[in-house]
């Protein structure tokens, strides 16, 4: 069993793919961002979000290999079961901790940055151990970030090859979900890289099992890890009075 670097478990499950499980334990606390509407961003705030995409886009001028590589900016907002006002904090995220790293670290590293309710995950490659640490600490010194999990790999840039073999891997991940009527795609923010797949969302313990199942039947996926935050099935059940959208 392999110690992560931010002190969470990776172990190998007894069956053809690695399982990885990063399970975090029921929230306790309740969001404190309030919600706007059915889980879709307001007109305003969603002209705010624009504006700070292309502010930061100029900003980082030349230093679009990390600027490019931030996961999911603008991500579809409807149909999420974190709040408007989580989804916006996650994309904020996003872009400052894009532009700690171009700042720190200019263009020596590979990066992918991905946030779903404050929790930051970095994929991607650096060129040595002190890189692989130094992104890690910038991106926790972002406002608002609860947790990161650095799966960063000390090892040579990807590919232009290697990187569109997973978007086909993402593509083919996606119509799976599609293909199964009892998983919620968009209850999911999924990740993927070198043929490693990451879950992170708000889903039952049922839904966890049955997407890392699903996940690990695509052929090229090599390793499934869990970052789920568990609800139970009443909270799932009491998400329809409230737009599909996680109240606490």
């Amino acid at each position: 069993m392999t110690r992560g670097k931010c002190g969470y478990d990776l172990a190998s499950a007894q069956t053809k793919e690695n399982l990885v499980n990063l399970h975090k334990a029921p929230i306790q606390a309740r969001n404190t961002s309030a919600p706007h509407g059915r889980g879709r961003l307001p007109g305003d705030m969603m002209a705010v979000f624009k504006c700070l995409v292309l502010l930061l886009a100029v900003h980082l001028g030349g230093c679009s290999q990390i600027a490019m590589q931030a996961a999911s900016v603008g991500a579809m907002v409807s149909m999420d079961r974190r709040t408007a006002g989580a989804q916006l904090d996650d994309e904020t995220i996003q872009l400052k901790a894009v532009a700690a790293l171009s700042q720190a670290m200019g263009t020596t590293i590979n990066v992918y940055v991905a946030s779903y309710n404050r929790q930051v995950l970095l994929t991607g490659e650096v060129p040595d151990a002190a890189s692989r640490e130094l992104s890690e600490r910038v991106v926790s010194r972002v406002a608002n970030v609860r947790t990161v999990y650095n799966e960063l790999g000390v090892e040579n840039a990807s590919t232009l090859t290697q990187r569109s073999t997973d978007a086909y891997l993402a593509a083919r991940i996606r119509a799976a979900f599609f293909e199964s009527p009892d998983l919620a795609y968009s209850a999911f923010r999924i990740v993927t890289t070198r043929g490693s797949v990451y879950l992170m969302g708000y889903v039952t313990r049922r839904e966890s099992d049955r997407a890392a199942y699903v996940v690990s039947r695509v052929p090229g996926v090599n390793r499934v890890v869990k970052m789920l935050e568990l609800i139970s099935e009443d909270e799932l059940a009491r998400m329809s009075l409230t737009g599909g959208v996680l109240a606490r």
